[in-house]
């Protein structure tokens, strides 16, 4: 019964663990989703080797979080192992079979608690409170909060072709900030070379094969990726524009309400 419960023990303690580093990792600007499957990658020893493997390498925040999953890992793995074996060495028929229903719900209980919303939200709040206390040396920010993802903004990518309504326009002339999207940089392809463009200025001209990341709301920037060449786009462009200066019109009427 004792290595049963050792083993139930590690798998809760594994589970904290990959938790722990995924909103860490997150914490450094990761997406929750990258965040996770790196996390997990990192602790079982997988090895993906994606673009995003290559951004934890060359962060040093990043690279510290990886290397402590990995040597847990593998102690997680070996203390884990030795406990199952226990579990069922020199056991008659009735105690295996015991011991193995023990094992099976411990780990429907876990998955099960896993899998709750509730609990997650729960745990990624104490986790990044207790992060952001400990890590006096650690390179944190919270580029969920700073972004402003949970309040509707995102940052998406737009390949652009030979209809878009984008191409052939120099940024300055496209006036996005009018509809409330920034291009936060742009990837140009030549052939099977491809330049990167941080922070581009007004004059950098949008061109077929171009990958634009975008920031602003999920619908504006769709619309902005569907939106073809012509007047229809043009007008769409306008009606846009006047869309927004709306919302920020209602949204200076409201706070003036709330200061009186």
């Amino acid at each position: 019964m004792l290595p049963v419960f050792s083993l139930l023990i590690v798998v809760v303690f594994s589970i904290i663990i990959i938790r722990v580093a995924s909103v860490a990792l997150e914490l450094t600007g990761l997406s929750a989703d990258i965040a996770g499957f790196q996390a997990l990658s990192a602790f079982t020893g997988a090895g993906f080797t994606t673009k995003e493997s290559e951004t934890i390498i060359n962060n040093p925040t990043r690279r510290k979080i990886v290397q402590a999953l990995i040597l847990i890992g593998n102690i997680g793995f070996t203390t884990s192992l030795t406990s199952l074996l226990l579990a069922f060495m020199d056991k008659d028929t009735e105690s295996a079979f015991m011991n193995l229903g023990l094992i099976l719900f411990g780990a429907f209980f876990l998955w099960m608690v896993v899998k709750s919303r509730l609990i997650y939200a729960l745990m990624k709040r104490i986790i990044r409170t207790l992060l952001k206390q400990l890590s006096f040396n650690m390179q944190i920010h919270d580029y969920h909060e700073i972004l402003g993802f949970g309040r509707g903004f995102v940052i998406s990518k737009i390949f652009v072709d030979d209809d878009a309504w984008l191409e052939g326009k120099a940024l300055k002339d496209l006036k996005l900030d009018r509809e409330g999207t920034l291009i936060l940089n742009i990837e140009k392809r030549d052939g099977k070379k491809s330049i990167f463009m941080g922070a581009p200025n007004g004059k950098t001209v949008i061109e077929v094969n171009d990958v634009l990341t975008c920031y602003g709301r999920p619908e504006a920037i769709k619309d902005l990726a569907e939106r073809n060449k012509g007047y229809e786009g043009d007008k769409k462009h306008a009606t846009e524009c006047e869309k927004l200066k709306e919302v920020e019109l209602q949204e200076v009427d409201s706070d003036k309400e709330l200061t009186v």
